[in-house]
């Protein structure tokens, strides 16, 4: 006698075997995330991302301080601070510096191109039917993206490196090699402040189903938002208080912990680095667990 299989309406049309299956062995993520990563690898948006990426890093690093040190007077102040970050053992702290403050966005863009294009080209149904579940999908998306995001945070950190070794080499300044725990830790930070905006992104691309409304709350949030709250937390107790919860201030303990040369706004915040790391990470998990139910639940259009 022939059955019809039932359907749940919960997944949209998934057989409901897939999703009322708790003994059913997932099938291995390697195939979606090899497809992932392919896709990104062939992505002429990827390669423009991190090429911007690590040109950031050393337009705000290198450009901007070699600007600085051949217009101030030598007796400014701040003049030993802007040598400080031209110097090859510092190139780790510094490009920390500029992602901590202004790279977060160009790993946000990335995460909601990564998800949100997948509802503007109406390829998660064509995926769907080829056998992965939707958990599966979105867990090689996740995995995926870590690699992506150290990709570029080593692509970044190379271009800082060579920019502040041909500035050393003009200038005739000493090349010393940044120590092992400065080097590790600002790769270390670096990769949590990129990946904690970058699952931002990806989230957003998700719960908005698009790459465009995430591109522009986040930039306007990471931008503007944060630093107007920054303004008002030095005289308003409560925006101060908002302040501990915010990303940058957060990105900007990190930065202090493994010694930065390049200063931030959040200073006037003083937080320890597990909070950090605690409030980070708190980002990032909270909105991939609204991004994954929403995924599981609604339909993919």
């Amino acid at each position: 006698m022939s059955t019809i299989a039932s359907t749940d309406p919960r997944t949209h049309g998934e057989p409901s075997a897939r999703a009322a299956s708790p003994g059913r062995v997932p099938r291995s993520l390697l195939p979606s995330v090899s497809a992932e990563l392919y896709k990104l690898v062939r992505r002429p948006a990827t390669w423009l991302l991190a090429g911007f990426f690590a040109l950031v890093i050393v337009a705000f690093n290198d450009v901007v301080a070699s600007i600085a040190i051949r217009t101030m007077s030598a007796n400014d102040p701040d003049l030993s601070l802007f040598h400080d970050m031209l110097r090859f053992e510092n190139f780790s702290s510094s490009a920390l510096g500029v992602v901590a403050s202004i790279g977060g966005p160009i790993a946000l863009i990335l995460g909601a191109f990564i998800s949100g294009s997948e509802y503007g080209w109406n390829t998660f149904k064509t995926v769907l039917t080829s056998g992965p579940s939707r958990l599966s999908i979105l867990g090689s998306k996740v995995i995926a993206l870590a690699f992506v995001v150290t990709a570029f945070v080593v692509v970044g950190w190379t271009a800082s490196a060579a920019a502040s070794l041909v500035v050393s080499v003009i200038d005739g300044t000493a090349v010393n090699a940044p120590s092992f725990g400065n080097l590790v830790g600002g790769l270390g930070a670096g990769w949590l402040i990129t990946a904690v905006w970058a699952m931002i992104g990806l989230s957003l691309g998700v719960i908005f189903r698009s790459t465009t409304a995430p591109i522009g709350i986040g930039l306007i949030w990471g931008l503007a938002a944060e630093t107007i709250i920054s303004v008002f937390g030095g005289s308003i107790s409560f925006f101060h208080t908002v302040q501990r919860y915010l990303i940058g201030p957060n990105a900007s303990t990190l930065t202090n912990a493994v010694k930065a040369t390049i200063s931030t706004n959040d200073l006037s915040v003083h937080l320890s680095t597990i909070h950090a790391v605690l409030v980070l990470v708190g980002y990032a998990a909270v909105l991939a667990a609204i991004a994954t139910q929403l995924f599981r639940t609604r339909d993919l259009t």
